[in-house]
């Protein structure tokens, strides 16, 4: 099996640099909203890096990181279920069963994947910040995945 690894490049694929290495599958590369931190997934395990790759530590189990609007916080799934913690691995707290969560522009809400009540496929959700609220946003009888805000 091959290792993935995190890349760098300019916006016209010029100056390639590798930033991770050794024998982990890193993936799932998200960069904070100030430009600073990078988290992405290694192994299964959510980590945190500088922006030029120095300083990679684990942060918590999990994948499909995303940053809150102001970068204080981390949604990510783990163990079948979206987790909200704080950037700096404080305050860790499960809010819903599902998987692949995106935030709000106004980081009041999570939209999410999660089984379809009663159906094989799965539907996307929206959940606010405090567990309410939940709402099945899209329904299309097959497995819909991926959300992402306008």
């Amino acid at each position: 099996a091959g290792h993935g690894h995190i890349f760098v490049m300019r916006a016209d694929g010029s100056g390639v640099r590798r930033l991770t290495g050794g024998s982990g599958n890193d993936h799932n590369a998200v960069w904070s909203p100030d430009g600073n931190t990078i988290a992405f997934t290694r192994d299964n395990q959510l980590m945190l890096m500088a922006a030029d790759g120095t300083g990679a530590r684990p942060l918590v189990p999990g994948d499909h990181a995303a940053w809150s609007r102001d970068g204080t916080l981390l949604a990510y799934d783990a163990g079948g279920a979206v987790h909200v913690i704080h950037a700096d691995g404080a305050a860790d707290r499960r809010l819903v069963a599902g998987i692949t969560p995106a935030w709000s522009h106004d980081g009041a809400r999570l939209a999410y994947v999660a089984p379809a009540p009663g159906r094989a496929d799965t539907d996307i959700y929206v959940i606010r910040l405090d567990g309410t609220g939940k709402r099945d946003v899209v329904s299309s009888r097959r497995n819909d995945t991926d959300p992402s805000w306008r």
